[in-house]
């Protein structure tokens, strides 16, 4: 078996790429739970996603961490978790 000896394509993503491939992201009704806003995405679409946007800018991650919503928030921790 041969190994794929092309290196991997590295896309720089931004926040506004990140939310608008989030599922569900403008069909779910958002709705605040102790006062923090929470969109009902799972976690597991949020994980896969930041896979996908591990490239992203600081600056952009900074965007997505001022979010009021939640999985807007986690998504930005796990793309800094895949960048380590």
């Amino acid at each position: 078996m041969r190994k794929n000896t092309q290196p991997e394509k590295i896309i720089l993503s931004n926040a506004s790429d990140f939310l608008a491939e989030l599922p569900g992201n403008s069909n779910l009704p958002q709705s605040k739970e102790g006062g923090k806003t929470v969109a009902g995405v799972r976690m597991r679409a949020i994980f896969a996603l930041a896979k996908k946007h591990m490239h992203m800018e600081v600056e952009e991650i900074e965007q997505l961490l001022k979010s009021p919503v939640y999985e807007h928030r986690v998504g930005a921790v796990s793309i800094m978790e895949g960048q380590k």
